[in-house]
C-alpha cells in the first residue's frame, strides 16, 4: 500500500508542467547553496556544520504537499550522497591500501546502519503518508551529516601524508 502512495505521488510530481523534467534532480542554485554554507562552516567542527547546513534545501518544503516535500529531500540527498562520495574517493586517495580498505569496510558498515536507522521510520509510520517523508528525511539527513565526516576525514587523511613519522 504504501509503495502504491509513493508510486502515485512521485507520478503526480512528474505529471506537473514545471517539474516535469526531473524533480528530484537537484538545481544549480541549490548546490550553490550547500556549497556557500559549508564554505561558511568549514572552520567548524562536523555537528555543528551539520546543524548549519542539512537541511538547507529541504526544510522549507517540509508543510508542502507529500510528493513535493520528499522531491525537496531527495533533490539534498542526491547533493550530499554526491558530496559524499567525493569525499570518500578523496579520502582513498590519500590512504594506503590497509587503511583505504577499513574505510571501504566502515562506508558498508555505515550504510547498513543508515538504511537500518531509516527503517525504524518506516516501522513506526506504517502506511501512513509521514512514512515517505520520514524515511526521506531520514536518508538525507543521515547522507548529509556522513558527507560532511567524511569530508573530515578526507582532510585529516590529506593531512597525515605530509606529517613527520
Amino acid at each position: 500500500m504504501k509503495c502504491i502512495a509513493t508510486a502515485l505521488g512521485l507520478l503526480f510530481v512528474a505529471s506537473s508542467p514545471a517539474l516535469a523534467e526531473d524533480p528530484f534532480q537537484p538545481t544549480a542554485p541549490e548546490r550553490a547553496t550547500i556549497d556557500k554554507c559549508l564554505k561558511r562552516n568549514a572552520n567548524e567542527d562536523a555537528l555543528k556544520t551539520a546543524a548549519a547546513c542539512v537541511g538547507l534545501i529541504s526544510d522549507p518544503c517540509i508543510n508542502e504537499d507529500t510528493a513535493t516535500a520528499v522531491a525537496c529531500q531527495e533533490r539534498e540527498t542526491r547533493i550530499w550522497d554526491q558530496l559524499l562520495n567525493e569525499a570518500f574517493q578523496d579520502a582513498r586517495a590519500h590512504l594506503d591500501s590497509a587503511a583505504g580498505g577499513a574505510l571501504k569496510d566502515a562506508q558498508r558498515a555505515w550504510i547498513q546502519f543508515r538504511d537500518a536507522k531509516c527503517t525504524v521510520s518506516e516501522k513506526v509510520y506504517g502506511d501512513g503518508t509521514m512514512t515517505t517523508i520520514m524515511v526521506a528525511d531520514c536518508k538525507r539527513t543521515e547522507t548529509g551529516r556522513r558527507a560532511i565526516e567524511m569530508h573530515a576525514i578526507a582532510a585529516e587523511a590529506d593531512a597525515t601524508i605530509f606529517a613527520p613519522r
